[in-house]
């Protein structure tokens, strides 16, 4: 059997070097209007997340330093939400349809990539299964980065690919450039997927010249649009030590606190759950399939001797690990992000574990000995597509199901804060808030609010409390500024005489939902009730002229 017949066995199209408009165009186009008709109607209506509010305040003042957004900073994200943001007339509702602008782009892109490895009804099949991943649904909903980090990484591994295959100074400085680009979408991106990058220009031939020649094109380019990026937002943040400093922060305080290396083993097993808690859907529907395919293909690997050439390009294994490795790494050995969610951080990750599952099915049909009938081979290949597609409902139902009782809940529970307004008016009203501070700074813009903020846990150092006080969007002094000081020489923050009532913003305050109480208990924090929405307020006295009059500041 000659190699053109053995590529007749994938169905419609030579999956290798015959990518056209005609029909794939069209196709990558049919899986973003899916994703579109899906998504739009299922957004969320507020912020879901602290980092969705700080995007939306550097909209209108860029500021690291000043968390606006939190560092490194994600410059190009905030400038193309800021577009969005403005046409849609409301900032939740513009990030949030840029993320599912990012979730079409990454199901379009798998499919077009798939298209260098499958045939067009395998790659078809893989893209629209990716497309019902209930972590891309679940954050395609909201004003967060992760989709773009989907979308990034699908790109530059198609990008890649086609750099091995075509190794020239073009696709050297394609490459650098959209990675650089990437990069200043979310900083993540140059981390996780420059090896894939890397591994893309390292290709034949293998001599000196030819070598600096592609890495410097790609250095070069890549230079260029950091440039771009990068010296604006540190002109906007006010100069290159404060970014750095907010950087150092962020990294040591946040990303490095739960490293492996800071707490040990059992840092271990909070990361690979973790892990195992961002592919729950994954585990469930995808795992199965995987382990028929992996059954199928050894089974027509004993047939060896009367196998045919195989259609599929060699090197896809080496491909999928540089792929992926970095992020897995990561989030198993530093990072593993926080207790609840987002869930966006196997994004960068996941479109992979779908390309793995399409690539296997590939190989284990093009590894059957069948007969040689080009009719039974395509009619095979689209069976095997609907193979694929079982696990389509199921993961559309968890994702229905994750929407539900995440998006769908927070949105009614925000919805009732139009009533703290009615009943606590802001120029006798004051607000104490802790985990929804952000959430409060936007949408109470115009109650004087106090943050109880506590320091991260950072091996070697004792813990401590921090009160910052905010109002109209803005901090008293800059964030970062405030937190590297510490408390210490903190001045009190008085309580103004016009303030009757300090709404509780955050039950955990007062110790409920299983927290430590964090208001003294010598305080009489009642019930109140606004139409059916229940509240928690006390009553300032001037026997406690400041709020840290009333808060304990032990840990």
């Amino acid at each position: 059997m000659t190699q053109e017949e053995a590529r007749s066995r994938l169905g419609w199209l030579d999956p290798r070097g015959r990518w056209t408009w005609t029909f794939d165009g069209p196709a990558m186009g049919v899986l973003a209007l899916v994703v579109f008709a899906v998504e739009l109607p299922r957004l969320s209506h507020y912020f879901y997340t602290v980092d969705s509010v700080l995007f939306s305040l550097a909209v209108d003042r860029y500021d690291v330093w000043s968390l606006r957004p939190h560092p490194p900073g994600y410059p190009v994200y905030v400038f193309l939400g800021g577009f969005f943001a403005r046409a849609a007339g409301d900032y939740n509702r513009g990030f949030a349809i840029l993320s599912v602008v990012f979730a079409a782009s990454s199901v379009a892109l798998l499919y077009g990539f798939l298209r260098e490895w499958l045939s067009g009804v395998i790659a078809f099949a893989t893209a629209l299964l990716f497309s019902a991943a209930p972590v891309l649904r679940f954050d395609g909903a909201l004003a967060l980065t992760y989709t773009a980090e989907a979308a990034a990484s699908v790109g530059l591994a198609w990008l890649a690919w086609r750099a091995r295959e075509r190794p020239t100074l073009a696709t050297a400085a394609v490459l650098g450039a959209v990675l650089s680009l990437a990069t200043g979408v979310r900083q993540s991106v140059g981390l996780f997927l420059a090896p894939v990058a890397a591994y893309g220009l390292l290709t034949p031939p293998w001599d000196l010249r030819t070598h600096l020649r592609r890495w410097g094109a790609a250095v070069a380019s890549g230079l260029m649009v950091t440039l771009a990026w990068f010296v604006p937002a540190v002109a906007l943040t006010g100069g290159l030590s404060r970014w750095a400093q907010a950087t150092r922060f962020q990294t040591r305080e946040v990303v490095f606190a739960d490293a492996v290396w800071n707490r040990g083993a059992v840092a271990w097993d909070e990361h690979a759950w973790r892990l195992g808690y961002f592919l729950r859907a994954e585990r469930s529907h995808l795992l199965p399939l995987l382990l028929i395919l992996l059954l199928l293909l050894g089974a027509a690997a004993v047939a060896r001797r009367v196998r045919p050439p195989s259609p599929l390009p060699r090197g896809v294994p080496a491909f999928l690990l540089a792929w992926t490795l970095p992020s897995l790494a990561f989030y198993l050995v530093v990072f593993d992000g926080w207790d609840r969610g987002p869930l966006g951080y196997a994004l960068v990750f996941l479109p992979a574990v779908y390309a793995l599952v399409g690539w296997l099915a590939s190989a284990a049909w093009a590894a059957l000995p069948l007969p040689d009938v080009r009719a039974l081979h395509r009619w095979g290949a689209v069976g095997l597509a609907f193979v694929l597609l079982t696990p389509l409902p199921a993961l559309h139902q968890d994702a229905e199901r994750l929407r539900l009782d995440e998006i769908v809940a927070h949105d009614e529970w925000a919805r009732g804060w139009d009533k703290i307004r009615a009943a606590y008016p802001p120029n006798e009203t004051a607000i104490l808030v802790w985990y929804s501070w952000a959430h409060v700074k936007w949408y109470f813009e115009d109650y004087l609010t106090w943050v109880y903020f506590p320091s991260y846990d950072v091996r070697g150092e004792d813990p401590w409390i921090l009160v910052w006080q905010m109002q109209h969007r803005e901090d008293e002094r800059p964030f970062t500024e405030a937190y590297l000081s510490g408390p210490q020489g903190d001045p009190p923050h008085p309580i103004p005489s016009t303030i009757r009532t300090v709404v509780v913003f955050d039950f955990q305050l007062a110790g409920e939902n299983g927290a430590q109480r964090r208001i003294d208990p010598a305080v009489n924090v009642s019930e109140a009730w606004a139409q059916d929405w229940r509240l928690l307020v006390f009553h300032p006295d001037a026997s406690r002229p400041a709020i840290e009059d009333y808060l304990v500041f032990e840990r």
